[in-house]
């Protein structure tokens, strides 16, 4: 993403981008190492920068994605990013630490839904461990209240999830097929929690092209499939030089027919709550 500034409440307001950098917060919400490290990892994120498709994107709102891909985000909260660089740390801490070999990254990249309006180009990285068991994992940290639920819950994981492993397992060559797919749910809980640290939910990995197509990401209207029509809609007007920002401003906004959290957790919400009335007033229909 391109900020153009942050958000910071030692301000209470919106605060140039070199905020953290100059050392001129006088009260940090986190430490400035940590604020730093998620800045940066933010702005050169090139795994999904210029409106790549990969396999978690198939199941989040168009508008959003665009968003963090085409537009300068102003007034950008660094803490919106907390949850998810907590899980990207646990990663690299795992990968750094564990046996050589043992949590190995695979690159994944191919054509998926051939000969239908929804073909696309799909990249992806999944994380196989076990060597000789072909098991795919994913690891996502979340927040002791949630971490209750799935620890009550560990057969009721999100459909999302085995959409992203199942095209992990499409796109890997016949001879690395999973047999096996879990995620698995870490958070940081107290010792009288009844939340325990770890949750394994297992997840399909064996799901059909088709079948993929036709899930309502996070219990929304619009099916993977018309996620994946929007985006070619929108890929369509910035091909034939519409402004960014007003072939942003036309993308149905799939994500307030979701779950209540979807939009309230969204990073650029404050970007794209201000798209209508600009794409009013750009005369955009």
């Amino acid at each position: 993403m391109k900020l153009t500034s942050l958000y910071c409440p030692c301000q209470g307001g919106e605060v140039p981008p070199d905020h953290y950098a100059s050392g001129t917060c006088t009260k940090p919400p986190a430490p400035l190492p940590w604020l730093l490290a998620m800045q940066h990892r933010v702005t050169t994120d090139g795994d999904h920068a210029g409106n790549r498709m990969t396999a978690t994107r198939l199941a989040e709102c168009p508008r959003a994605t665009a968003i963090r891909d085409n537009l300068p985000i102003p007034a950008y909260n660094l803490m919106r990013s907390n949850a998810q660089m907590f899980g990207t740390a646990v990663h690299e801490f795992m990968a750094k630490w564990a046996p050589p070999g043992y949590l190995s990254e695979v690159a994944l990249a191919g054509v998926l839904f051939k000969g239908t309006p929804y073909e696309v180009e799909v990249r992806g990285t999944a994380d196989v461990i076990k060597p000789g068991a072909l098991v795919i994992e994913d690891y996502k940290t979340t927040s002791e209240w949630s971490q209750k639920w799935r620890t009550e819950h560990p057969n009721e994981s999100h459909e999302e999830w085995s959409v992203q492993v199942s095209v992990y397992n499409l796109l890997a060559p016949l001879d690395k097929k999973a047999t096996r797919a879990a995620v698995w749910s870490g958070a940081i809980v107290g010792k009288k929690s009844k939340a325990l640290p770890w949750v394994e939910m297992l997840v399909r990995c064996d799901m059909t092209e088709e079948e993929i197509l036709a899930v309502r990401p996070h219990g929304g209207k619009a099916t993977v499939a018309e996620h994946l029509a929007i985006r070619g809609r929108f890929l369509a007007d910035l091909a034939g030089g519409t402004d960014a920002r007003a072939a942003v401003a036309r993308l149905p906004l799939t994500g307030a027919d979701c779950e209540d959290w979807i939009c309230s957790y969204c990073v650029v919400d404050h970007v794209c709550a201000a798209l209508p009335q600009m794409a009013a007033e750009g005369g955009i229909e």
